[in-house]
């Protein structure tokens, strides 16, 4: 993978992180941050060991709740 050195060990990292667990469940809201750690966690253990969730609530608009749906 390229990229700046820094940026390659927290992702190696991370996976490291993850694979410490057997399953997941990642909060999605459809932004950047849970969307990566979403790709993250599939990477390291794997789409069957991971669930995403969005919750629903007047505080989480519908864009958001689309936004998330197409992740």
């Amino acid at each position: 993978m390229k990229g700046p050195a820094g940026i390659i060990q927290k992702r190696r990292r991370a996976i490291s992180l993850l694979r410490e667990h057997r399953a997941v469940v990642v909060a999605l809201s459809g932004g950047v941050d849970s969307a990566t750690l979403l790709a993250l966690a599939c990477e390291a253990l794997g789409p069957d060991r991971v669930v995403a969730v969005t919750g629903r609530s007047h505080a989480v608009t519908q864009s958001e709740i689309d936004d998330a749906g197409k992740v």
